[in-house]
């Protein structure tokens, strides 16, 4: 896994249109050929940022993608193999329960590249002790949610399931980038997490600052 470091003192997307704006601020050098974006927002709004000329095709379940498209429901077998040369799927596979399903065909469709981000549920958590809506999509809603995380992991999780499977499946880890793990803090929250690292360890530390892994990957042949 190749060394990269990016830091923000503070999140530095809270819509969907920022997420999509993050990621060409960051994965713009493998945007330029072809890209399905999968559950991009449902407005294309990755589009806005890449070239023109690029290929770009969103599939999602809400919203005015290219094709709406339910990855629990519809077959993504109806989209070729090495079709794009980069898949990115971001905030998504937490609310499928064919999560490694989705993934496997994410790696099938991918010609080169791929990017997926998913949410700390630890942090999560932490934060809807003080603020319960932080747990919307987990909790008890009045009616029945269009969207709701079905996995429960840390960051922790998301490093090994993807070191692991990387032993396993035609793909090698570029980075993992922990988002969030710089944010800045008062002086008595700094020295808090100071102490939880020196006293229970680094993995501790981590899930409990992270919010959000950012992966990405490139595809190899084994």
């Amino acid at each position: 896994m190749t060394e990269f470091q990016i830091k923000f003192n503070k999140p530095p997307y809270h819509t969907r249109e920022g997420r999509n704006k993050f990621i060409y601020s960051v994965y713009k050098d493998y945007l330029s050929k072809s890209v399905l974006n999968i559950g991009g927002g449902g407005e294309k709004y990755l589009l806005k940022y890449i070239n023109k000329k690029t290929n770009h095709f969103e599939i999602d379940k809400f919203g005015s993608p290219d094709l709406i498209f339910d990855l629990e429901k519809d077959d993504l077998n109806r989209i070729k193999t090495n079709e794009y040369e980069t898949v990115v799927c971001t905030d998504v596979l937490e609310h499928i329960d064919n999560f490694h399903e989705v993934f496997d065909h994410i790696l099938r469709i991918a010609k080169k590249d791929i990017i997926i981000s998913l949410p700390n549920c630890y942090k999560i958590f932490i934060s809807s002790i003080n603020n319960p809506k932080a747990f919307k999509h987990y909790g008890l809603p009045f009616g029945n949610p269009d969207h709701r995380h079905k996995w429960f992991f840390s960051f922790t999780d998301i490093e090994n399931f993807f070191r692991e499977n990387e032993n396993h499946k035609d793909y090698k880890i570029d980075h993992i980038i922990p988002l969030g793990i710089h944010y800045k803090k008062p002086f008595y929250v700094k020295l808090f997490f100071k102490l939880i690292k020196i006293f229970f360890g680094n993995d501790l530390y981590t899930n409990l600052k992270v919010t959000t892994a950012w992966v990405k990957l490139t595809k190899t042949e084994k």
